[in-house]
């Protein structure tokens, strides 16, 4: 698909970067996601993850922050709440 939004081409191509280790370039695409869909707390939630993977809890912290704020009842807010917590 052409579409530059197209999320599921870009979320699947950041699971395989993630799946090989490669946080970078997860990051890169998921910040993209984050332009188009700024409250998409699923891929907030996973940028946060790869944040906290590749040692930026500063930024892992403040995404985490964000979805328990937008999403405090989802699964996502809650394993937000939990990793805020320790």
């Amino acid at each position: 698909n052409k579409d530059p939004k197209n999320f599921d081409s870009r979320n699947i191509l950041a699971k395989i970067f993630e799946n090989n280790g490669d946080f970078r370039n997860a990051i890169r695409l998921r910040e993209e996601i984050k332009v188009f869909d700024p409250v998409n707390y699923v891929n907030l939630y996973e940028l946060a993850n790869d944040f906290d993977k590749s040692s930026n809890i500063g930024a892992r912290d403040k995404l985490l922050q964000r979805v328990l704020k937008i999403a405090p009842q989802t699964s996502e807010g809650q394993k937000a709440k939990i990793e805020l917590s320790k």
